[in-house]
């Protein structure tokens, strides 16, 4: 949810005070620092073992971890749009703005390690073996992309200007990568790594979805 604070005044040398009703575009940019938070991820590897170009063997691991993301700091262009109306005769006035901001902002910890538990199966006499381990991703990225804003507002005129509070939705396209993942397992039996061959996936994108901000 967006929640905010503004004041306009009116810059027409020619208008001694702001329109009753007007629409309105503009460009512009801010500079935002971006607390990426603590991610939650879940881990899941798969293995095959061929011998003589004959599968000997299978194996799954999964288990969910946490990544802590350091806050990244840059400067977002932004377009915004809006429309605003005198409420009847009087001093009040109703309207809504979009807004739409290219963050381009991506957060990254390398070496992310993620607890794992799972079994082992040899084909040729059907024994499971259960291990555990842990998946590491080389690289783990989070990235906003776009952000889109939408904020029904009331306010009050005040001469060549008004003042105005308003609250709406705010979502935020994101994207969450790993790069160069693999698996370290470790069980009773001894189990050697060198015949573990997963693919860890930790990656998915999307919508975030509603937040309350100040502004």
């Amino acid at each position: 949810m967006l929640f905010g604070l503004g004041i306009c005044i009116s810059a027409v040398a020619q208008t001694p005070v702001v329109p009753r009703t007007a629409f309105y575009i503009g460009a512009g940019g801010n500079y935002n620092s971006t607390d990426f938070g603590t991610q939650d991820v879940n881990a899941i590897g798969t293995s095959q073992v061929f011998e003589s170009r004959m599968l000997v063997s299978t194996g799954r691991a999964a288990g969910p971890g946490i990544v802590k993301m350091p806050i990244e700091s840059n400067f977002a262009p932004s377009v915004q749009a809006g429309y605003f109306r005198q409420i009847t005769n009087g001093p009040w006035l109703w309207g809504a703005k979009f807004s739409y901001t290219y963050l381009n902002s991506t957060s990254s910890v390398d070496n992310v390690v993620v607890p794992q538990s799972g079994s082992f199966t040899e084909l040729a006499t059907h024994t499971t073996v259960p291990f555990i381990g842990a998946a590491i991703a080389r690289s783990y990225q989070t990235q906003l992309d776009h952000q889109l804003d939408l904020m029904p507002f009331t306010g009050h005129f005040l001469g060549k200007g008004f003042v105005y509070l308003g609250v709406g939705p705010r979502a935020r396209k994101h994207k969450q990568i790993s790069k160069g993942s693999s698996a370290s397992p470790t069980s009773r039996d001894k189990l050697p790594m060198s015949r573990v061959h997963p693919r860890i996936s930790l990656a998915r994108d999307g919508w975030l979805g509603v937040r309350v901000r100040s502004a």
